[in-house]
């Protein structure tokens, strides 16, 4: 019932943390370099948090295919031993 909670748990931490500092990162720069937008207007918003996303799903996407490894594997020692092997790109 709770097999994968661990990773489960640090995945949506590091996922949420990366979410915030990347959406107020884009805002900086869109505001850094666009005098067309200003703090509030509903499109600095939506372009801000598309590139938070994206960016957020690059990232934090490893995680996630190690979570569900682990949360799908019956020995989690075969998981953890070959952590390297889970982490490759085939």
């Amino acid at each position: 019932m709770y097999k994968g909670i661990s990773s489960g748990l640090f995945g949506n931490i590091l996922t949420n943390a990366v979410y915030f500092f990347a959406y107020k990162y884009w805002q900086n720069v869109i505001l850094k370099f666009s005098e067309n937008f200003k703090q509030g207007d509903i499109y600095f918003t939506l372009i801000s948090s598309l590139l938070a996303a994206i960016t957020c799903a690059i990232v934090t996407n490893p995680i996630w295919i190690v979570h569900t490894r682990m949360a799908n594997s019956s020995d989690h020692s075969v998981i953890i031993k070959n952590l390297y092997s889970s982490l490759k790109i085939k």
